[in-house]
């Protein structure tokens, strides 16, 4: 193999691991066979753009870094003549034995290093891979800031040495060599797009997976020796990026790199690429043409169809209730009088007269409402199980679809919503089909369940962190009988998701209850992505 740029001569080209993509989770495109010899020839360095060359930098920086003090001496020493003799390849430094002797000697050092540091562990058998130095939260943020690699290794070799000074493993002098040669180099400390704290947490957060559940973060211990970092909490990690911006500033045009974009040097934007629509993809359903119709407007940053993209996503469910069978007169009444109760929930809450806000986006959906319905009518259903009444909208649906024989049992913990829903159903001639309980949830299912009540059809859309807790009462006690319906409201929880971002109470008591019902053989599922997701579930045995 003959290296011509950095970052081959350093990284791949010495990299035995490029034999295989670790069963499709690494190197899908690497060769299918190591190099035998890889040759690394500084020459071929004079026609790499200084951007390019720069950015290779940051793999000879990684490398004495964490594995030797001579090599990291010789970079801070000559790292900038370095850069601007590309390595000695033009000017009068060709002719200058000592500096050529200085070049080689850097050169090898860093490939010694990384081939110390690869050989031992070619399969990643563990994850002590002192190389992997910046390049634990860049990968976060590198493509969507459009950075060169080597610049955002920058970043993250920078963070890296911060968070090393904090967890005291190497003192400030050191740390303030490190981002010194890092600047010096003209390399990038800091980007505005490390101000998104979520993204370098997720990037945290996916690091950890990939690394089989450790962080193991790659961090010098001392200058010259590498140390590993496991534990960063989030709000840790958002307070020491902070920190680390306020040092940054303090640096050569303010903690920034030169050329640190690859538009910068001649490249395409990386972003972009990654957006371009792929030829082949088939449009079957409107997420796919939301997609590939984004996906255009991106790579040729068409802001104009971006809003246009929005314009469809919000007329979705507005095409859902276009198309379904429209509510009673009586249904539409509840759903004017919900819209417009928020500044009496807002009184209610701050008298004390409910025990949490509630807020008139609560109320089941006419879609949903429209869905249960059908469910009773098809399952011939004669009980229903309502816990969470709120105003009472899907109570009255449901008892609207049920025989004259039928029984809606709701359940409400709030007082006042169990009032104004029963204001609500006074003048419905299905009133009679409908028995309204107030308490706790489970004190009432485990009431129900002590007077022998079983339920063709349970709807359940209450707290999100106890719906595991009432799903496992509603099982147990044979309240949800063998051959009965399980439907759930807001499975899919605002998205919450599919950001990839830490969850919040509701999104992991949603969380728990899908993971609940797919390991439990009692039930099959089926999750319906209609407004914020509805699972129905059938209990088979």
């Amino acid at each position: 193999m003959l290296c011509t740029s950095i970052v081959s001569g350093i990284d791949a080209g010495p990299s035995p691991r490029v034999c295989c993509n670790g069963f499709d989770y690494k190197n899908l495109y690497g060769a299918y066979r190591p190099p035998v010899l890889t040759i690394t020839d500084r020459g071929f360095w004079k026609s790499l753009h200084p951007g390019w060359l720069r950015h290779g930098v940051a793999e000879i920086i990684k490398m004495a870094v964490m594995k030797d003090l001579s090599l990291f001496e010789l970079v801070e020493q000559w790292g900038p003549k370095c850069l601007e003799t590309k390595f000695g390849t033009v000017g009068d430094s060709v002719n200058d034995k000592a500096f050529q002797d200085v070049c080689d000697l850097i050169v090898g050092k860093a490939m010694e290093g990384y081939v110390r540091s690869e050989y031992g562990n070619l399969w990643e058998t563990h994850q002590c891979r002192p190389h992997a130095y910046g390049h634990t939260w860049s990968p976060g943020y590198e493509l969507p800031s459009g950075m060169l690699h080597g610049q955002a290794v920058g970043t993250c070799m920078g963070f890296g040495a911060y968070l090393a000074m904090k967890s005291d493993f190497i003192p400030e002098i050191e740390c303030q060599r490190i981002l010194k040669v890092i600047s010096d180099c003209e390399l990038c400390l800091w980007h505005p797009i490390m101000e998104d704290g979520a993204a370098v947490w997720r990037s945290q957060v996916a690091m950890i997976e990939k690394r089989g559940g450790n962080l193991c973060a790659p961090i010098p211990r001392p200058l010259g020796e590498s140390g590993y970092l496991n534990d960063l909490s989030e709000e840790m990690l958002l307070q020491r990026l902070q920190e680390y911006k306020s040092i940054c500033l303090s640096y050569p045009r303010q903690g920034r790199g030169v050329e640190e974009h690859c538009t910068e040097v001649g490249l395409a934007d990386p972003q972009s690429k990654k957006m371009a629509p792929p030829d082949d993809r088939f449009v079957v359903t409107p997420t796919d043409l939301l997609i590939t119709t984004l996906s255009k407007a991106k790579a040729q940053n068409d802001m104009a169809t971006v809003g246009e993209v929005v314009r469809m996503l919000d007329g979705v469910d507005g095409m859902v209730v276009k198309y379904s069978t429209q509510p009673s007169e009586a249904l539409r009444n509840i759903s004017v009088q919900t819209a417009k109760s928020n500044p009496n929930w807002a009184e209610m809450e701050k008298k004390g007269a409910t025990s949490k806000l509630l807020e008139a986006e609560m109320i089941s959906g006419q879609a949903e409402g429209q869905l249960l319905q059908l469910l009773v009518k098809f399952g011939r259903v004669k009980k229903v199980l309502d816990i969470g009444t709120f105003t009472g909208y899907s109570s009255l649906a449901m008892a609207e679809a049920l025989p004259e024989d039928g029984r809606v049992v709701t359940l409400e913990r709030q007082e006042e919503a169990a009032k104004m829903a029963a204001e609500n159903w006074a003048s419905s001639p299905h009133v009679g089909k409908i028995e309204s309980r107030v308490g706790e949830a489970q004190a009432l299912l485990q009431a129900l369940a002590s007077q022998g009540e079983s339920f063709d059809l349970v709807f359940l859309d209450v707290d999100k962190p106890g719906y595991f807790a009432l799903y496992q009462t509603l099982m147990e006690t044979g309240l949800l009988r063998v051959g009965g319906l399980l439907a759930v409201d807001n499975t899919m929880y605002k998205g919450e998701e599919l950001t990839g971002e830490k969850l919040s109470l509701n999104g992991e008591g949603a969380r728990a209850l899908n993971a609940g019902l797919l390991a439990d053989d009692r039930v099959l599922q089926v999750m319906l992505p209609l407004r914020d997701g509805l699972t129905l579930a059938f209990r088979q045995h």
